[in-house]
């Protein structure tokens, strides 16, 4: 007898037989040539993929609750991705090594990158519980109670403090939510939806990070260590050269900018499209990481502009020390 726990609810079945589905309102199944499982919810009506090691990380439990809340948070969202008009299935992986796979594919999404933006203080639980529950129950004045099968949109797991009904309560002491006692159930008050608009529109500057430098064969090592750097610290790095697109480059810089959360400038091989990308952001309130190699910085005749200058600049000696410095900066002032 083969016990299945679906990893969205949680709900568990016994069955005989490793692949029998049949009269399970949630289930699995192993595509042939695939080494993903795909998964069913009835539950939320989801269906998704997971790469065999996620599901099986039972070496480290906590982060593999930690990715299965993160995947049930983006399929509840998203139920699929959209591509030319055709709607696929999500497929999730762990790589923790950043190591680009699936990156041709848009429904490969790696967890890796996401693990950063778990909501660890009990603040932060709360909001993300809160943008989770309006998407599940919509409706100004829809009454919903608790209920165990949504325990991952709660994120509660980290607050060692604070269970399920203790983010509730921060939620009602908030005035995010309002009780019925006498019915254990909550709606969402005026107060909440006000809350949900200002967190959604916060959401919009999607975890990505504006490259701006100058595109030539010299340069690459230092590409390479911003995006290892950028991708390390959870967020996907954006280079203009390596993305496609049918615009006008300017206003694809402008939008890219606009919806980044930082942006990291190289100045060490001067680009007045660099000075200019980091002044737009600049003028955006973005942060902006400017980046110079040591001999360069050091040389009167070949140091960065005076305007320029006038920053933190991370003066770096190798690769190596270029990504730690740039993770620690990142760390430090991109909240």
């Amino acid at each position: 007898m083969r016990q299945f726990v679906c990893p969205f609810c949680s709900t568990r079945y016994d069955r005989k037989h490793k692949n029998d589905s049949r009269h399970l309102n949630c289930h699995d199944k192993k595509p042939e040539n695939n080494d993903y499982l795909e998964y069913y919810c009835e539950h939320y009506d989801v269906s998704c993929c997971f790469e065999d090691s996620i599901i099986s990380m039972d070496y480290d439990p906590e982060r593999r609750e930690k990715l299965l809340d993160l995947a049930a948070q983006h399929v509840i969202r998203s139920k699929y991705c959209s591509v030319g008009g055709e709607n696929l299935k999500w497929h999730f992986f762990y790589d923790s090594e950043f190591k680009e796979k699936h990156c041709d594919h848009s429904e490969y999404v790696n967890l890796a990158t996401q693990l950063a933006d778990y909501p660890e203080q009990v603040i932060d639980v709360a909001n993300r519980t809160l943008l989770n529950l309006a998407v599940q129950y919509s409706h100004y004045g829809d009454i919903f109670q608790q209920k165990f099968h949504d325990h991952r949109l709660y994120f509660h797991r980290q607050s060692e403090n604070c269970d399920v009904g203790g983010i509730f309560e921060v939620l009602i002491d908030l005035e995010f939510l309002k009780i019925d006692t006498l019915h254990e159930s909550y709606i969402i008050t005026a107060k909440g939806w006000q809350k949900i608009d200002e967190l959604r529109k916060e959401e919009k500057v999607v975890r990505q990070a504006f490259i701006a430098m100058i595109f030539r064969e010299e340069a690459s090592p230092i590409r390479e260590a911003f995006r290892r750097a950028i991708h390390e610290m959870g967020y996907r790095p954006v280079i203009l050269d390596e993305k496609e697109h049918n615009n006008q480059i300017v206003p694809e810089i402008f939008y890219e900018i606009k919806r980044s959360k930082f942006v990291v400038v190289d100045v060490t091989y001067p680009s007045y499209g660099a000075y200019y990308e980091a002044g737009y952001a600049q003028a955006l309130e973005k942060e902006v990481i400017i980046c110079c190699r040591k001999d360069v910085f050091s040389d009167q005749n070949r140091a960065p502009h005076f305007d320029i200058s006038q920053k933190a600049i991370i003066v770096w000696e190798d690769e190596e020390d270029l990504v730690r410095r740039l993770k620690s900066r990142i760390e430090a002032t991109v909240t």
